[in-house]
């Protein structure tokens, strides 16, 4: 006998609907992600920072006994606030 069922190929509106909520989530999960590693490398870079800061004020106390600008030995050090 014949048939008059047409065989169909592809997705249903709901497979492409599943599949694009699922996208939708991972991406917001990587994005989170993401965003909270930039935070902690940014935290980083400031204690770095201070660190360094600190040391140059110390070896110029110990050279000078006095202050300087700290922010001109901190721009000879290369250092920026991020």
């Amino acid at each position: 006998m014949y048939s008059f069922r047409k065989s169909k190929k592809g997705f249903t509106l709901i497979e492409l609907m599943v599949v694009v909520a699922i996208i939708g989530v991972l991406a917001l999960l990587g994005l989170r992600l993401y965003t909270g590693q930039q935070e902690k490398a940014k935290n980083a870079i400031v204690k770095a920072n201070a660190g360094t800061i600190h040391t140059l004020i110390q070896a110029e106390l110990a050279d000078t006994a006095t202050f300087s600008n700290d922010n001109a030995i901190a721009l000879d050090a290369g250092l920026h606030n991020p």
